[in-house]
């Protein structure tokens, strides 16, 4: 359905263009049945007591998964996309920052502080970049990651179905729904209402405060918590 509509999206701002350009369209492209189909998607993102056992994990017999776990990390830590952090090179870091002018799919700069966890996995790497992967091997690997990890609670959310080929919900163990979109999801999902969203969506590079919300699937448990949480430290202010 989203990718449907955005079809749709993309047709409808065509016919607005004509219009206003003056040339003759079919009015039936303001029809209000043709509108774009959406769906709400059911995703995954780290905790960041997910996030620390992965970075604490010992993979020391297995150095393809440590190298992952390292590519994951900087993946979560920076929020930039896998076309972006796999790319990196040690010039687009100085001064305890990330520094990239163009973007692959936004085309937008970007500067990023390090995380504590960046820092120190370029210095395990002796100030080098861990080495890159292909994004359908990361994507694989990463699950491995989860599993190794012990992310294996079962959750909802969405598979690809092998027989229909499409994706479907269901439950799964969280670590089968992991692939590289973990990693700006976790980003946005744990600095939401820790930081002005302004601030987030400098990193993210997202343009509108809509699109970072759809990258923020904090549960209505989790936020419940949060409630609970300030409301006691209410009590205990008042008392």
């Amino acid at each position: 359905d989203n990718s449907i509509g955005g079809h749709i999206k993309n047709i409808k701002m065509w016919c607005n263009n004509i219009e206003l350009e003056g040339h003759k369209i079919n009015p039936q492209f303001k029809n209000k049945s043709f509108t774009a189909l959406s769906k709400k998607t059911i995703s995954p993102y780290f905790t960041e007591d997910e996030v620390n056992s992965i970075f604490n994990h010992d993979f020391e017999d297995n150095k393809r998964l440590a190298n992952v776990r390292d590519l994951l990390i900087i993946g979560i830590r920076t929020s930039l996309r896998i076309s972006d952090f796999t790319k990196l090179v040690e010039i687009n870091i100085n001064d305890n920052r990330i520094r990239i002018n163009t973007t692959v799919k936004t085309y937008a700069s970007v500067v990023i502080p390090l995380h504590w966890q960046v820092k120190q996995i370029l210095q395990n790497n002796n100030d080098k970049l861990p080495p890159t992967i292909s994004n359908q091997k990361f994507n694989d690997y990463i699950k491995e990651v989860a599993e190794q990890v012990g992310i294996t609670q079962i959750i909802e959310g969405e598979k690809m179905s092998k027989i229909t080929k499409r994706q479907e919900i269901g439950y799964f163990k969280k670590y089968e729904l992991v692939t590289s979109h973990i990693c700006r999801r976790t980003f946005a999902t744990l600095l939401y209402g820790k930081l002005p969203n302004k601030v987030i969506m400098a990193i993210t590079t997202h343009t509108t405060e809509a699109q970072l919300l759809d990258y923020i699937k904090t549960t209505n448990d989790e936020f419940a918590d949060i409630l609970e949480g300030h409301w006691e430290k209410e009590n205990i202010l008042e008392n």
